[in-house]
């Protein structure tokens, strides 16, 4: 949280500034500190371990794991709450119902604006009042949301579709990809993620392309597209081959942010094969280009992929990242060169090559 906002990529009021002077509120650090009871880890953990295990001070009584970083952007910054004890109680909810947090606070900042520009009032809520910083929304929301009732019914249909059925210009502040609320990870502060998030399989997720390598580097370094395809590119691969491992994604951290020799020692020495490096990399490329010939099949196409209109048209007010935007015509810049990496046509769509040097010859005939 803390780190993230002194960048200056924190998603605050539905991403309308991206820095906020509460975030120290909400922070890992106050977590600890003042709700903090164990830690948990899986078995032969290389990190330590990653789940908090804390308490509302308000309910003793409500104990959850979590909130990480992701749940306290959705339920914190992104809808100004800065009360740990109600994103605490809202997470356990969330937990219990089955939502998720990013896509649950997504929504719910959604229509903290839509209050905030007009477009919806407590008529339409049944009562709730959805203003910036109000916590009690969001306890009373994720009831509302599991058990479709009320406004619950028309929330929980994501943000998508609810700026479709509000209109009024409502898209233009409609952060999503695809129909994914995105996570708390910038595609205006970190190029990475703008064509990361816009080829993602998923649409709006962190677990394709990776954030971690672009926050090591400065602004100037951040303001460019050098290198940002290459990071897109090769960190994806490694996401899908950690998949395929089964290994946690922070241990990115431990073995490497791209694939690397210990991934294929890892490998080969368990299973018993005798996989390179280049072989391990086309492995992930076939799982990619796998699910982009699913998604394709489905209809998507070039004009798909990209990011919200406020992340291409309004630059950050504030802030570390001031100024930054991912210019349409650098989305575009993008597209090409990761299509072309990828062995795709300028629409997207896997080549017939591509297909039969991945082994993927049956499906030639889908598209």
């Amino acid at each position: 949280m803390k780190p993230i906002n002194t960048v200056g990529g924190l998603g605050t009021h539905n991403w309308q500034t991206e820095s906020w002077d509460k975030a120290d509120n909400i922070s890992g650090d106050r977590l600890v500190a003042d709700h903090s009871l164990r830690i948990w880890a899986c078995y032969a953990c290389s990190l330590g371990g990653c789940t908090r295990v804390v308490r509302s001070n308000r309910d003793p009584s409500v104990v959850t794991e979590g909130p990480e970083y992701e749940t306290l952007f959705a339920l914190g910054s992104n809808c100004g709450v800065d009360d740990l004890d109600k994103i605490i109680e809202t997470d356990r909810l969330c937990d219990d119902y089955g939502l998720d947090t990013i896509s649950f606070g997504g929504a719910i900042g959604f229509v903290m604006e839509c209050f905030q520009r007009g477009l919806l009032t407590e008529q339409d809520s049944g009562g709730i009042d959805f203003s910036f910083g109000n916590g009690d929304a969001l306890n009373a929301a994720a009831h509302l949301v599991a058990k479709q009732e009320g406004f619950g019914k028309f929330l929980g249909q994501g943000v998508k579709a609810m700026a479709a059925q509000i209109g009024q210009g409502a898209d233009r502040f409609a952060c999503h990809i695809r129909g994914l609320e995105p996570p708390g990870h910038s595609a205006r502060a970190l190029k990475v993620m703008g064509i990361g998030y816009a080829v993602s399989t998923r649409g709006g997720s962190h677990h394709d392309a990776r954030p971690s390598l672009e926050y090591r580097l400065d602004l100037e370094q951040r303001r460019s597209t050098k290198g940002k395809v290459s990071m897109a590119y090769d960190t994806a691969d490694w996401s899908a081959v950690r998949d395929s491992m089964i290994v946690c994604s922070f241990c990115e951290g431990v073995f490497g942010f791209m694939l690397g020799q210990d991934h294929v020692d890892l490998i080969n020495h368990t299973v018993g094969w005798d996989l390179t490096l280049e072989e391990l990399a086309e492995i992930g490329c076939r799982v990619h280009t796998l699910e982009r010939s699913f998604n394709c099949r489905e209809g998507l196409r070039r004009k798909d992929d990209t990011v919200p209109r406020r992340f291409l048209h309004e630059k950050i007010p504030d802030g570390q990242s001031k100024g930054l935007r991912l210019k349409p015509e650098e989305l575009q810049q993008m597209l090409d060169a990761y299509y072309d990496r990828r062995g795709w046509d300028e629409n997207g769509v896997p080549k017939i090559e591509t297909l039969s040097r991945l082994g993927l010859e049956d499906l030639v005939s889908i598209f």
